[in-house]
């Protein structure tokens, strides 16, 4: 059973006047409905509310307490005369009528298993009457800017249409004991709209502790309509104002106050999804989907490394589906889950008050290549292992490149410096600026004819798509074979490793050729054939 009671403009004196009465009737309720009372009790909201607001003791979930400036001098409050619609009421330093004098504030929210629920509560000082009414009223504000003073007070957020105010007033004297919620909205130049929670079943409940200094409240937000289904409710602060108790909640006078706090209080989030490269080159970009299902918060979007993008107004509960769409074979990609829950692949988030955060990385995968040059089939790769060879000896050279690494790769360079012309047509099955897929490999196959010593070395270089470059480069050796001069047996000289094998494309066979007038001929007789008789 419900009784909505609504007014859609600011109460009247006529409205105040008849609020006495509806007292007693909302109290009557409350004591059949066991809404709102300050009677001890262990049960709680509907909607599987995780706070207890009517047991007059702070709830276990509270959070926090947020104090209030020093008690005294130090302290601070409005100016006499302000009033809730004011936008920025003077406020002012020094000490506050013991009545209204508060210490700490707590606010927290959670989703319960189908709504969502507000908690807040209040300690105030001990005062020599302890019995009159507690008025005081919870600011909830979309915009957590605070205007400096001047313009403003440098307290109260800049308001916000839809930001609400909710009231909590508890007469000592009345007949029944009962704590009467109501929750305004501002439309842009007063609060109106009131609504009294206590005649909305199940939308509240509240309690004041025996000695009167602490009290309490929570709120379903959807039963409360503060929450609506289909539209995203997002509060950034809350704060808190003791008021007069002689007036009702908006024409009364404001007393004390406890500045802002940061609190999210939401029916919708958001998910930040983030990007990390390793490996990649300046200005690689991914693209990403959210999916959220039954929802019209879907989105698609393109990151760079150290960028990230956020969705917001996703209502809270929504599964979204984060995904990096074709990263490519080049990359490897992880991700984490607000920090966590390390993995890869699509990731599955559901949206609470806290928000989600999905962090992509993309590792560029190793890259590598290889050359292996040979000489008549068979390496020679060292001046104790020289190819023997006859001046005019055909000699084969192959040159084999091989992609090691995990990515294609373009060939950049490819030289061998005994053949200035390399690779000729007909040489290689591809060369400079050809792909060279992850495993694959070419070889190239030419013919010199031997004209003497010789080392030479052939090179390759080539890139990744992020332009990470790799080269390797290789070497073999040929020595002519002796030859037998009048009987005598000249030994050709080795050649020598003269130059530093680095693979530099710039050699060729004039730095290479061993000049054996410069050298030297190596003689050694062998042998004398023998004379003939006479």
């Amino acid at each position: 059973m419900s009784f909505p009671f609504r007014i859609r403009r600011k109460p009247s004196r006529t409205f105040r006047h008849s609020f006495s009465a509806l007292l007693v009737i909302v109290a009557l309720i409350a004591s059949f409905a066991g809404l709102a009372t300050v009677s001890p009790a262990n049960a709680t909201l509907s909607g599987g509310s995780p706070f207890n607001g009517i047991n007059g003791e702070l709830d276990g979930n509270a959070g926090p307490a947020h104090p209030d400036l020093p008690e005294g001098s130090g302290d601070n409050s409005y100016k006499g005369g302000a009033k809730e619609d004011d936008l920025c009421p003077t406020v002012e330093d020094g000490s506050v009528q013991d009545k209204g004098d508060l210490t700490n504030f707590y606010v927290a929210t959670a989703k319960g298993t189908t709504d969502t629920f507000l908690y807040l509560a209040f300690d105030r000082i001990e005062t020599a009457s302890q019995n009159g009414t507690v008025a005081l009223n919870f600011e909830l504000n979309k915009s957590a800017v605070i205007q400096p003073a001047p313009p403003c007070n440098g307290v109260n957020p800049d308001r916000t249409e839809g930001d609400k105010l909710i009231s909590f007033e508890f007469h000592g004297g009345d007949a029944f004991d009962v704590v009467v919620i109501s929750v305004y909205t501002w439309d842009g130049d007063e609060w109106g709209d009131v609504r009294l929670l206590n005649t909305i079943l199940g939308a509240s409940e509240g309690s004041i502790s025996e000695d009167r200094m602490f009290g309490e409240m929570a709120i379903n937000l959807e039963k409360a309509g503060i929450f609506e289904a289909g539209r995203c409710d997002n509060f950034a602060s809350v704060f808190v104002k003791g008021r007069s108790s002689s007036a009702d909640a908006l024409n009364s006078e404001l007393k004390d106050l406890i500045a802002p706090v940061p609190q999210h209080v939401a029916n919708c989030g958001a998910v930040t999804v983030s990007k990390t490269v390793t490996g990649g080159k300046a200005g690689d970009k991914f693209d990403f989907t959210v999916d959220c299902p039954g929802t019209d918060n879907d989105a698609a979007f393109s990151l760079k490394a150290g960028e990230s993008e956020t969705v917001v107004d996703i209502p809270l509960g929504a599964e979204c589906v984060v995904t990096e769409t074709d990263p490519g074979s080049f990359w490897t990609v992880t991700r984490t889950i607000n920090a966590a829950s390390p993995g890869s692949g699509p990731a599955t988030v559901v949206i609470d008050p806290d928000n989600e955060s999905v962090e992509f990385t993309n590792a560029a995968k190793p890259n590598g290549i290889t050359l292996d040059k040979k000489v008549n089939g068979a390496d020679h790769a060292t001046i104790g292992e020289a190819l023997i060879a006859r001046t005019l000896d055909d000699l084969t050279y192959t040159v084999t490149v091989t992609n090691t690494g995990e990515v294609p790769l373009k060939i950049t360079a490819l030289a061998d410096s005994l053949y200035t012309g390399f690779p000729a047509a007909g040489d290689c099955p591809q060369g400079v600026g050809s792909p060279l897929a992850a495993g694959a490999s070419f070889t190239c196959t030419y013919h010199v004819s031997m004209a003497g010593a010789a080392n030479n070395v052939a090179k390759v270089i080539a890139v990744d798509q992020s332009n990470r470059e790799v080269s390797d480069d290789d070497q073999t050796f040929v020595a002519p074979a002796p030859v037998e001069v009048l009987g005598i047996v000249l030994e050709q000289p080795a050649p020598l490793a003269v130059l530093p094998r680095t693979g530099s494309p710039a050699r060729d066979m004039a730095l290479l050729a061993f000049g054996l007038a410069g050298l030297g001929l190596g003689l050694r007789r062998m042998s004398r054939r023998p004379q003939n008789a006479a």
